[in-house]
């Protein structure tokens, strides 16, 4: 919120690539999250229907 706002304040064309850069990184390690609880819980899954078949 405040890189966009900076960004309005000061529009320089450095400024936008560092914005942009830098949600690319923060949404990047978002969906690395979101991967990596997927994959415990599928593990978790498979580990609880080896030992109850």
């Amino acid at each position: 919120m405040i890189i966009i706002r900076f960004i309005w304040i000061r529009p320089c064309e450095e400024d936008l690539a560092l914005a942009i850069t830098y949600l690319r990184i923060v949404s990047h390690e978002y969906s690395l999250r979101k991967e990596y609880r997927f994959n415990q819980v599928q593990l978790g899954m498979t580990k609880y229907f080896q030992r109850y078949n």
